[in-house]
């Protein structure tokens, strides 16, 4: 499990070896959703409609609404686990 910072403009960084884990890379559009009170990024989903996001430099924003739904407002030191299933788990701490 890694600790990861949520900045205030929704970002975060995913870990090289994090993307390298999942195959993904800089320009892939990743779903973002949330399931209780955590946030969960995967590269493929068959639900199309879902939050998605562009990584960029190992950068990721997390939409607002989905911030604001889980009350993440400003800065938050996160819990981020990746799961056998290629799914990045993201929980505050």
């Amino acid at each position: 499990m890694l600790i990861r910072k949520l900045y205030n403009n929704g970002q975060i960084i995913i870990p090289k070896k994090v993307t390298q884990e999942l195959g993904i890379e800089d320009g892939h559009v990743l779903y973002i959703y949330n399931e209780k009170d955590t946030i969960v990024i995967e590269k493929d989903h068959e639900d199309k409609y879902l939050n998605q996001a562009t990584l960029y430099n190992g950068n990721l924003t997390i939409p607002c609404e989905l911030r604001k739904l889980l009350n993440w407002e400003g800065e938050n030191l996160l819990e981020m686990e990746v799961k056998s299933n290629n799914k990045i788990r993201l929980k505050k701490i």
